[in-house]
């Protein structure tokens, strides 16, 4: 339980094809305290790049530089739907995979016509409905 740990947050959580998604890794060294309970310090200052054979396309810098709390952030977008694999490289020499959620297609539009008894006019309202 001692080493470099990653772990990883995406926004929105299913990330939507086509559609800007935020990700966000933090980079931590885990050790084992004398009471037996592994604590993770934050790894600041260290490259991470994100590398992988998903299609993802990446919106911002790469790699970037993990800041005070061991974080580094991307704006990536989903090519396609279902999972797309992706990782990170750590300091230029570890790799870690990434567990993001699988991608989806946007949710379809729906289309709703209305009239007033009596009226001759009627509306039509168009809605996206999100998951």
């Amino acid at each position: 339980y001692s080493g470099l740990a990653v772990t990883s947050a995406l926004a929105p959580n299913p990330p939507i094809v086509g559609e800007p998604a935020n990700l966000v890794v933090q980079v931590v060294q885990q050790s084992v305290d004398p009471a037996g309970i592994v604590r993770g310090q934050p790894v600041a200052n260290v490259s991470v790049e994100l590398f992988g054979g998903g299609d993802w396309a990446v919106a911002t810098a790469n790699p970037v530089v993990s800041n005070s709390q061991g974080r580094a952030s991307w704006q990536v977008r989903c090519r396609s739907t279902g999972k797309q694999q992706l990782g990170v490289i750590v300091g230029g020499q570890q790799q870690f995979p990434l567990d993001l959620p699988a991608c989806e297609q946007p949710p379809p539009e729906t289309t709703t016509t209305s009239s007033t008894p009596g009226s001759s006019t009627s509306s039509t309202t168009t809605s996206t409905t999100q998951p």
